[in-house]
């Protein structure tokens, strides 16, 4: 461990660096944005081509204005009503046409946008060239949640993105659709800090550094929804997995407040405020808390996902729970005829879900003598360049779409069970 990292940078900044006119940071913003459209795109088609997986169904939402309790004349203009009968399996296609109809859409402006801001940036140097990526970026975000569209796709993700806002949840009939924008709300924390530090900067321009609380704040954000939801879940159920998945996304504060900690003591020490020994001393100490609650948080969260969102039995025997069938597959994964694909597909996300949860260890290699130390120099040195920040954000939000999947995957055999149950009951 460098001398560096025992002061406790944790690769940190105490500025926000420059990003280059190559990439600007709204574009960085949009780029990331269309990446997780055509990832969502993905999503669908995979589910409905190679996996039979009626995801309309999984997610209360057809394109059959007969399929809704509410009267045909209140329809198309409202998709936020849950269907009474299951969406028809070959409807996802319909889905799948739209969400790639949205991702060519905002191709063509992006390209064009980025295009002209690059030619017109070489003659001209105005407020109006500037003026471009950030008139793109409500654009592209006008287009994803567009609040009066025709298309009941689009209209239901501007009605549940408007209710999640305000930290409400629809458990009783949409919670896999409200829970799917929730946590991707989640991951996309660092790039929603991302378009508060652009409107920082508008505002203040360069020579101010980024204000720690300020980012604290914006990450937070989709935290704290998740958190009143999860709170919300467990006022009216009373099931003690809500509070524990709330406890869950509370510990993401820890590493967030010693952050800020951090980073106003090397303010500090920019500032001469108090002597290099203390300083070193304190940063020491902030580093081991931060990496105390950074394993909590990643373990906890870690332990969540196999469990729970993807209710495989990797540590059932953990939690006491015990199986009758002696399979390894059935023991640590589920039941055979419960896998869509081969296992070694569960065995890929479970390690590359590890890997990301716990990519944080790389701060403790910022010495360049290795391939983890040149990593960590990329991801978390305060000297890295933006493509090492940029590359966390868009690592994470691939983990979140492997994390779509088995999700996916998981309530729709638990919606199959239930409706055997269901059908079960009915015939007693």
């Amino acid at each position: 461990m460098s001398e560096e990292a025992k002061d406790g940078d944790l690769g940190v900044p105490s500025s926000w660096p420059e990003y280059p006119t190559l990439v600007p940071l709204p574009f960085k913003i949009i780029a990331l944005i269309h990446l997780s459209v055509y990832l969502w795109y993905l999503v669908a088609r995979i589910n409905y081509h190679k996996l039979n997986m009626n995801t309309l169904q999984l997610i209360n939402l057809s394109y059959s204005k007969h399929s809704y309790a509410q009267l045909d004349s209140y329809l198309p203009h409202n998709g936020e009503y849950a269907t009474t009968t299951h969406a028809d399996f070959k409807e996802n296609k319909q889905l799948i046409l739209g969400i790639w109809n949205l991702f060519k859409k905002l191709s063509v402006v992006i390209f064009g946008s980025y295009t002209g801001y690059q030619v017109l940036g070489v003659f001209y140097d105005t407020n109006i060239v500037v003026l471009i990526p950030l008139i793109t970026l409500m654009t592209v975000v006008y287009y994803i949640f567009p609040p009066n569209s025709s298309s009941i796709g689009l209209h239901r993700c501007f009605t549940t993105l408007k209710r999640i806002l305000v930290g409400r949840i629809n458990s009783r009939t949409m919670r896999t659709n409200d829970i799917l924008i929730s946590d991707t709300l989640v991951s996309f924390n660092r790039v929603i800090n991302d378009f508060v530090l652009l409107i920082w900067i508008t505002i203040f321009g360069m020579e101010r550094a980024y204000s720690p609380i300020m980012e604290f704040s914006a990450l937070s954000i989709p935290v704290i929804i998740r958190i009143k939801q999860c709170w919300y879940e467990y006022h009216i159920t009373g099931a003690r997995q809500h509070l524990l998945n709330l406890i869950k996304y509370s510990t993401n504060f820890g590493p967030m407040v010693i952050t800020v900690l951090i980073k106003y003591t090397n303010l500090n020490r920019e500032e001469g405020v108090v002597s290099e020994e203390e300083l070193s001393a304190k940063l020491a100490k902030l580093s081991i808390w931060w990496f105390f609650f950074a394993t909590i948080n990643s373990t906890y969260s870690f332990v969540w996902d196999i469990k729970m969102d993807w209710g495989l039995r990797l540590f059932d025997r953990m939690f006491g729970i015990s199986h009758s069938s002696t399979d390894l597959i059935e023991t640590t994964l589920r039941p055979s005829n419960q896998l869509l694909g081969p296992v070694s597909k569960y065995v890929a996300v479970i390690v590359l879900d590890f890997i990301l949860r716990f990519i944080w260890i790389l701060k403790w290699f910022n010495s360049p003598t290795h391939v983890l130390g040149h990593l960590g120099l990329f991801f978390f040195s305060a000297n890295a360049h933006q493509f090492g920040f940029c590359a966390l954000e868009m690592l994470e939000i691939l983990r979140r779409w492997m994390w779509v999947f088995l999700k996916l995957e998981s309530d729709w055999f638990k919606q199959q069970t239930q409706a055997i149950e269901m059908d079960l009951v009915k015939e007693n």
